[in-house]
């Protein structure tokens, strides 16, 4: 029993070794990129270019053709997690195996996101207001009762 499962698992590793190997060979062999866009809005925007082009040029594609709303953006990959820096951007798309397909997501870079200087004056404002009005509701449904209950009694009483 346990060698039939021992041989099983043998096959089974010695298969995904010759599917990863294929695959390599594959991404090699290959002429062009496939590559899917994908905006943090949810659209996604699908572009082949050449494998021996550098990210550069897929970068100025972004940033010519697709225009992100955001001024400055980021690419990133979604599997494995890897955000491209600006040392890779030299690389061909083979030698970053983004060849024959991969999707990569447009995101905005974090100089590109504008802060407001009293955002903190403004958030600490509705921390120390919310609960105040949270018990203020509290009270005064205890006091003078649910809006729902004062409607009931007035139907109640037409009808009657």
């Amino acid at each position: 029993m346990q060698e039939e499962e021992s041989k099983r698992e043998a096959r089974k590793a010695k298969q995904s070794e010759e599917q990863e190997r294929m695959l390599a060979e594959a991404a090699i062999r290959s002429q062009y990129a496939r590559l899917q866009f994908r905006m943090p809005d949810g659209t996604s925007v699908t572009h082949q270019f050449d494998a021996s082009a550098s990210l550069q040029t897929v970068f100025d594609y972004v940033k010519d053709t697709l225009k992100p709303a955001f001024g400055l953006f980021l690419l990133s990959l979604t599997f494995p997690r890897r955000e491209f820096s600006q040392s890779d951007y030299s690389q061909s798309l083979r030698d970053l195996q983004l060849t024959p397909s991969a999707a990569i997501l447009v995101l905005p870079s974090q100089r590109s996101i504008i802060r407001s200087s009293d955002s903190g004056a403004f958030r600490l404002f509705w921390l120390v207001l919310s609960p105040v009005l949270t018990l203020w509701k509290l009270l005064q449904t205890f006091l003078f009762g649910s809006a729902s209950g004062s409607t009931r009694s007035s139907t109640e009483s037409s009808v009657s």
